[in-house]
């Protein structure tokens, strides 16, 4: 028996495997990275899911796994706004984390 490779890490999920592509996914990266927590809590509670209209919509086009992809995006999203409260607030500690979670999604993504 030949034994599984491991992923690079626990949320491997490349985007270009599920055919969506990486211009696209940078392209929300990039504006996730500009948004305040609220926004992203936003971003997160409309994409969780990964409903093919609102993901197709976000992602510009209908993709497969664009749903996948889409809450990956939305992950990364509440990972990074719960970072951006936690320094706001002065918790370096949780800021710490929760940041190293969103940046372990966005290569996840390959992004």
């Amino acid at each position: 028996m030949v034994a599984k490779k491991k992923p690079a890490h626990k949320f491997s999920l490349p985007a270009l495997k599920h055919g969506v592509p990486l211009a696209s996914v940078r392209r929300v990266k990039r504006a996730l990275d500009r948004m305040t927590p609220a926004e992203l809590g936003a971003f997160w509670s409309k994409y969780r899911g990964g409903a093919p209209t609102a993901s197709q919509e976000l992602l510009g086009g209908r993709y497969s796994g664009v749903g996948k992809v889409a809450s990956r995006l939305a992950t990364y999203a509440i990972n990074l706004g719960t970072a951006k409260s936690a320094a706001r607030d002065g918790d370096v500690t949780v800021a710490k984390k929760y940041r190293s979670d969103a940046r372990a999604f966005a290569r996840s993504l390959k992004v």
